[in-house]
């Protein structure tokens, strides 16, 4: 925030968790891990439906399901303009009192899914397969809320609007979790009579401490109380798109300084300018060759920027919101109120894509399947998405060649990346 900031021990109490809650053993020289009993170990193309089925749920806005995290700005420090569509106009209104989240879980497939069903012992109110399941926090993009009423889709749904991709990554057996942003104002994309009161990296900072509460939200609450203590609380995924993809990295950067992990690992979208650094490795990039009207968009900046290993996928004909469904299934955009240029593919294309090489990093980094590897050097193209021109940089992969063993053999490969 420009300005004025929160040390992390105020930060922490506004949000309700005291700085002891927040890092419990999680501060400590590492986190548990555990084995898992499900049989559920992916080696087919990442553009394939995953073993799991998965189910949806909003913390905070559904009956019987917990409430989101606190509004974690207090008020003295809350500079943030803040929109609603009442009566037909955007009028001002205080940002919501929680900050609620789609949450896309892994549940058992019947009959004949590549699982076995080890359910957790009660208390299970998910009815949940034994795990473990590695987290995933998603940051949406930026759309200003002045434009609420102008737009097809409101802006304070933005954080549902990520269906396709999340309930992909979710089959494979991940926990993904979407904030709802629409509050954090942000210097990009601004212009006209707003004022901004955030420079792009207090935006990118913003994102990062809802991100960084929602795992501890999740780590210290919500693993007893809803997931059983099936979350693998060692690995961990994070993902933003657009301006999101700042704050996926500073997410990063925070719960490392707290959390021993045995790997984090990131996927940017669209990524504005200036999201990564020579910090920053375990790293996929995805950009579309039709991105051409957001302020700032630099995939190949951001890619460039990191240390190895990484990959950067081109989509030809990929736009920037096609990830979502604010465009039409045509991925026409214009008619709907978002700045974008029509995709030159299906929007199901562009987010089966998108799924895919999200789904092929979750399976590489946090679910142990090397042969995810193939895919994000780009040895391999992705079985189903032959039709599409996409392209795969890599650096920092040892490419070696690699040749699926029969079922039940071992898969042996050296350590490392």
């Amino acid at each position: 925030m420009s300005g004025q900031t929160l040390s992390r021990r105020r930060f922490l109490a506004a949000a309700g968790l005291s700085t002891a809650a927040a890092l419990g053993a999680c501060a400590m020289n590492g986190i548990p891990t555990f084995t898992p009993a499900s049989t559920a170990t992916p080696n087919g193309s990442p553009a394939q439906i995953g073993p799991y089925d998965v189910n949806r749920m909003i913390l905070g806005e559904e009956a019987q399901i917990p409430l989101g995290l606190p509004q974690p700005i207090p008020p003295e420090f809350n500079l943030l303009s803040y929109y609603e569509c009442i009566d037909g106009q955007a009028q001002n209104a205080p940002p919501p009192s929680q900050v609620s989240a789609a949450v896309y879980y892994p549940v058992y497939r019947a009959p004949g899914a590549n699982v076995t069903d080890h359910r957790v012992p009660t208390p299970n109110p998910l009815n949940l397969t034994l795990g473990p399941y590695p987290i995933l926090l998603y940051a949406h993009g930026f759309r200003d809320t002045f434009y609420s009423c102008t737009v097809a889709s409101s802006p304070q749904r933005d954080f549902t609007s990520v269906d396709a991709m999340l309930s992909h990554v979710a089959s494979y057996g991940v926990v993904c979790v979407a904030p709802n942003l629409s509050w954090v104002r942000s210097a990009i994309g601004g212009g006209g009579s707003h004022d901004f009161n955030y420079s792009e990296r207090g935006a990118f900072g913003m994102r990062a401490k809802v991100l960084t509460l929602y795992w501890l939200y999740f780590a210290n609450q919500l693993n007893t109380t809803m997931f059983a203590q099936q979350l693998d609380l060692s690995h961990l995924i994070l993902v933003g798109h657009s301006t999101g993809a700042g704050g996926a990295i500073q997410a990063g950067r925070e719960l490392s300084k707290i959390v021993s992990f045995r790997s984090i690992a990131y996927g940017l979208i669209g990524p504005v300018s200036d999201t990564t650094a020579a910090d920053v490795r375990n790293l996929l990039v995805l950009g579309g060759t039709r991105d051409t009207l957001q302020l700032g968009v630099n995939p190949q900046g951001a890619y460039q920027a990191a240390t190895t290993p990484k990959t950067l996928v081109t989509i030809s004909g990929a736009n920037h919101f096609g990830y979502t469904d604010l465009c039409d299934a045509s991925n026409v955009c214009q008619p709907y109120g978002i700045n974008d240029p029509s995709g030159t593919i299906s929007r199901a294309d562009q987010q089966l894509t998108g799924g895919a090489y999200l789904a092929a990093l979750a399976r590489y980094y946090a679910l142990g399947d090397k042969t995810a590897r193939r895919y994000l050097t780009g040895e391999r193209a992705v079985e189903g998405l032959e039709a599409l021109s996409i392209q795969v940089q890599q650096e920092g992969y040892r490419i070696e060649e690699y040749k699926t063993p029969p079922i039940g053999w071992p898969t042996l490969e050296p350590a490392g990346p």
